[in-house]
């Protein structure tokens, strides 16, 4: 009898090292409306396995680089923001020029002309592959007073970007330190002032997501650093 073959199937690489700030790695990216122009920066190429420049840049290549079971929905998502502007947050697999299976997360926004024209799509690529629950608690033990307490919150807030956006724990947590890291506030006060805005914030209910992108990507503004 014969036995059937199995295909293939992307590599997931992993390096247990964890770095001292646990961010995730992060490209840069733009995209045109009015030309269809899309520009990487050099770390976007590499989170893609690619060396800066090979990749000719099309949404349709990048498209095709997403995992074929979330091909679908990634269309959508960048047909919803290239035609709205809206802002998008959203998670995915890729297969890299290599094969390599990895996690990112993607954060746009809608950049506007003088004029108050829609022009560009401009954001950032966060590469998750290896923030596990190692990292939270890595991170905790370096930066943070009150383990229990700051851990705590920290999972709250994990827990509100799981819901708003269908992530699972380890890209929430991913989208939370680089959020803290960027903006250099301390990750507890984030996630306290996320969960603050939500509890307080009424429209969240319709519609949920377009209010807490709202609220998630401008926390940083209103935390009181004394």
């Amino acid at each position: 009898m014969r036995t059937q073959q199995r295909q293939p199937q992307p590599r997931r690489t992993r390096d247990m090292t964890i770095g001292p700030l646990a961010t995730p790695r992060v490209g840069r990216y733009r995209y045109t409306v009015g030309t269809g122009e899309l520009n990487w920066s050099d770390d976007l190429y590499e989170i893609y396995g690619y060396k800066p420049g090979e990749l000719a840049l099309t949404l349709e290549a990048v498209v095709e680089h997403c995992h074929p079971d979330e091909r679908q929905r990634a269309q959508e998502v960048v047909a919803n923001t290239i035609e709205t502007g809206d802002r998008c947050l959203y998670a995915h697999r890729i297969v890299t020029k290599n094969g390599t299976l990895r996690d990112v997360v993607i954060l746009g926004d809608a950049e506007y002309d003088a004029d108050g024209a829609f022009v560009d799509v401009a954001g950032y690529v966060l590469d998750v592959t290896e923030h596990t629950d190692r990292v939270v608690t890595n991170r905790l033990g370096q930066e943070l007073d009150g383990i229990v307490d700051a851990r705590a919150v920290i999972e709250q807030a994990k827990g509100i970007l799981m819901l708003a956006f269908g992530i699972d724990a380890d890209k929430a947590f991913a989208v939370l330190a680089w959020q803290s890291q960027t903006k250099n506030v301390k990750l507890r006060h984030l996630a306290c002032r996320i969960i603050a805005d939500v509890t307080d914030n009424a429209s969240l209910a319709a519609p949920i997501k377009e209010s807490f992108e709202d609220l998630l990507l401008s926390a940083h503004s209103r935390i009181d650093q004394a």
